[in-house]
């Protein structure tokens, strides 16, 4: 089972940009830009008392700035094996890094594990987490509702719109 992340890069004068991009994914056809940096967790195992799972980091372009990674563990899980925080080197070169973990805990954990990556330069920054549930079932997110009135565009009918109001 693996766990993807979002990304937000974020430039001094310029807006943010999220994806949720699987680290193996292929560039993309279209032309979209992609995130040049994903994370996920991959779960090897796991039982009511210990888990163990793989963060992987994957630099997909060349960024020469150092990585603080973090690891937030909830209340009641000790990390057996695994660094808690670390910081990676700048380096200009794409790659991929991995951490293998290992958590014990007397009952399945409430709050997801939160591996947390941040990497910032005078001119940029970029921070990434992942989030490992310990076998609990992903949130549902409903959609907007579409209960706004309808457009017409080119004489085609759009459907109902997604009021910005809430209502």
């Amino acid at each position: 089972m693996t766990f993807l992340a979002v990304v937000a890069v974020c430039g001094v004068g310029a807006g943010c940009a999220t994806s949720s991009a699987p680290p193996a994914s292929p560039a993309p056809e279209s032309g979209k830009a992609r995130a040049p940096v994903a994370l996920s967790w991959e779960e090897r195992s796991r039982t009511e008392t210990s888990a163990v799972v793989v963060a992987h980091l994957s630099k997909k372009a060349a960024l020469a700035l150092p990585f603080a990674v973090h690891l937030e563990v909830p209340a009641l899980v000790t990390v057996e094996k695994g660094r808690t925080e670390w910081t990676l080197p700048a380096t200009a070169a794409p790659g991929e890094m991995t951490e293998v973990y290992e958590f014990s805990f007397t009952r399945r954990p409430e709050t997801d594990l939160v591996l947390h990556v941040d990497g910032e330069t005078t001119g940029m920054g970029l921070h990434l987490h992942a989030e490992y549930a310990f076998g609990r079932a992903a949130p549902v997110v409903q959609p907007p509702a579409a209960t706004g009135p309808g457009a017409v565009k080119g004489g085609q009918e759009t459907g109902p719109s997604i009021p910005l109001d809430g209502k």
